[in-house]
């Protein structure tokens, strides 16, 4: 039987609607401003209300999206308003402190904000894209955050708000008219079939990280 959906109530949903990952001992969620992690049965253990560092805040930086883990690093994309800085901090998934490394991605390659990472231990790269269009998946170096190559897909997508990486497949959440998840399969860029929906705007407002 499949079990029923976990749903928060409105609280604890507020720090918990843009990103999560798991890592064997607990969960990392991420929300807007912050970063939280919690136990295996969902029990709060480090609540981080203000993550993004505060120079960023400053200046203007005001969104972090859908987060991965790698061998004990998390890695949060954050990106501003105006899609102007978008930035990819990493830190540490215990304490939820920054670790002290920073990559500015340019926005000649994603001019519309940076809402998502899927890290790709395996290969030691980075997927991203922007907002909205998606013409390409976008791959950086994992240690230091060079642009590798774009990934053209077989058809656009766009309002992608969370992916991971599984195998040689990329899976996104996209907050389109359905808010579908999609496959897309990283070595020749065709985005297959969608995989399942949650049925429109009228049951998901909006669809957030995977």
């Amino acid at each position: 039987a499949t079990p029923d959906p976990l749903a928060f109530d409105t609280a604890t949903s507020a720090t918990r609607s843009q990103g999560v990952v798991f890592d064997g001992s607990g969960y990392v969620f991420s929300w807007t401003l912050g970063l939280q992690r919690t136990d295996t049965n969902l029990a709060v253990t480090v609540n981080k209300t203000a993550a993004i560092p505060i120079d960023m805040l400053i200046g203007g930086s005001s969104h972090i999206g859908d987060v991965d883990l790698h061998q004990g690093t998390l890695y949060a994309p954050i990106e501003d308003k105006k899609y102007e800085k978008p930035t990819i901090v990493l830190f540490d998934p215990m304490t939820l402190n920054e670790k002290g490394q920073r990559f500015a991605i340019p926005t000649s390659i994603l001019s519309q904000g940076v809402p998502w990472i899927a890290v790709d231990g395996k290969k030691q790269v980075a997927y991203l894209s922007q907002w909205d269009p998606i013409p390409a998946i976008e791959v950086f170096d994992l240690a230091t955050f060079a642009h590798k190559a774009s990934i053209p897909l077989s058809k656009p997508m766009g309002r992608i708000q969370g992916a991971k990486v599984s195998g040689s497949s990329l899976y996104t959440a996209s907050d389109d008219a359905e808010k579908s998840v999609h496959k897309i399969d990283l070595d020749t860029g065709i985005v297959l079939p969608k995989l399942f929906d949650y049925g429109g705007a009228a049951v998901v407002k909006e669809l957030e990280g995977l």
